[in-house]
């Protein structure tokens, strides 16, 4: 969640509703101007601030008010070291101004520097304790560090303050997924969506933390509904078919994913994502397409590798298959997934050494991993070793009854 605004501060001396000298006027115009409004540019603004500080006429905190205005405007306009320098003489020149420090928090936010944010909202709130922004702000700025339970403090303490606001329902939701309490977020959620619920991003959290619940039906129904408030977005997409598939719908799916790389081509996960439901509907040629790109796109992705060297042994390209496994163990040794998938390509080789030398590696790693028990089984019985050959396919059929009709979809056999 971004930070709120930077906070406009109008001066102490109220304009006059009477007739005023020229002189006067002029004041209250570059007091209006450096207030902003609707109508009045950032450059306008500025020009009303610098001739309030420029004429020597105002106390402290007027000048300091002027200064914080100026500086937001500069912010705004991404002249940050202008922005900083004024934040800084603004709380020179009147040390206890809450909104100075509050607002050179916000920028240093916005800049990502979350730490130097809190110094700036600490100092804020102890001058002002009453301001239920700031305490907003500190909880963003502490959910930025992943600090999530302190945020929350905040958050709540933002609430309190009141009157409630939908992006602080909201944002406390995020910290309470986050740290997986998904019930908690759903009702944080509901309470901002009943405050604005014209916002698309509360919805598809809130659709987020149904998922993680496994009610994948009330997911959907919230990722359509953010679907329909605006543009279309490829994370919702996504996550629509992640929902899908987790019901083992995989052609909605296929689809969902499929509109989520039209969106943004650029993210490895949704090849992955569709790639995975293509292997359950035994389109292995299209995974295999589909997990090619994603490694173009990460090529550190031992995972994917893995994936692809699987698929690329069942289906018997075995010497890429073999390549693909030896780049995976390169960016992740001893790997036990990658072993069994290479123990797999060198059983379908007939390299039954070297077949063996994997699986036993694997099931060093993962003990009860079953395809790596049935395939060790297998080499055995090939080997002559009859007994040890029985026992593993035996102990690999204790753990799944039907791992010789899956192995057998695989060309493995004993």
């Amino acid at each position: 969640m971004a930070s709120r605004a930077w906070v406009s501060v109008i001066a102490g001396a109220a304009l006059s509703l009477c007739a005023v000298p020229a002189a006067a006027q002029d004041r209250d115009q570059q007091w209006t101007l450096c207030t902003g409004g609707p109508g009045i540019s950032d450059a306008r603004s500025i020009q009303g601030c610098t001739a309030r500080i420029q004429s020597g006429e105002e106390t402290p905190r007027n000048q300091a008010i002027a200064l914080t205005n100026r500086a937001n405007k500069h912010e705004r306009l991404g002249e940050h070291d202008r922005a900083f320098a004024d934040y800084d003489e603004a709380i020179r020149v009147d040390p206890t101004f809450a909104d100075a420090f509050h607002n050179r928090g916000v920028s240093h936010a916005n800049a990502g520097r979350h730490e130097r944010a809190i110094l700036d909202y600490d100092q804020a709130i102890r001058l002002d304790p009453s301001d239920k922004d700031v305490f907003y702000n500190r909880g963003l700025a502490y959910a930025a560090l992943e600090q999530h339970d302190r945020a929350i403090e905040d958050y709540d303490q933002s609430l309190r303050l009141g009157p409630p606001q939908a992006s602080t329902f909201h944002s406390r939701g995020i910290s309470h997924a986050i740290a997986g309490r998904h019930q908690r977020a759903i009702q944080d959620y509901d309470q901002a969506i009943r405050l604005e619920p014209s916002n698309r991003n509360t919805f598809y959290n809130r659709g987020l933390a149904y998922a993680a619940l496994e009610q994948h039906d009330r997911a959907i129904e919230d990722y359509e509904r953010s679907l329909r408030m605006g543009p279309p977005q490829a994370s919702t997409f996504h996550s629509r078919g992640l929902a899908h598939a987790a019901k083992n719908r995989h052609d909605k799916a296929i689809e969902d994913y499929g509109e989520a790389i039209r969106l943004d081509a650029t993210n490895p996960a949704f090849f992955i994502d569709r790639a995975d439901s293509w292997v359950i509907k035994n389109q292995r040629e299209r995974a295999i397409d589909d997990y090619s790109v994603a490694i173009r796109l990460d090529p550190k992705d031992a995972a994917t590798w893995n994936s692809r060297c699987w698929e690329r042994g069942i289906v018997g390209q075995l010497d890429q298959a073999l390549a693909d496994c030896e780049e995976s163990l390169r960016l992740k040794p001893d790997a036990a997934y990658t072993l069994d998938s290479r123990g797999l390509v060198h059983l379908k080789a007939g390299r039954l050494d070297a077949a063996l030398a994997d699986y036993e590696a694997a099931l060093k790693l993962e003990p009860e991993m079953v395809t790596a028990l049935y395939g060790r089984g297998v080499v055995r019985l090939r080997k002559g070793d009859k007994a040890g050959g029985d026992a593993d396919i035996a102990a690999a059929i204790k753990l799944q009854a039907d791992i010789e009709q899956e192995m057998a979809k695989y060309g493995v056999t004993p």
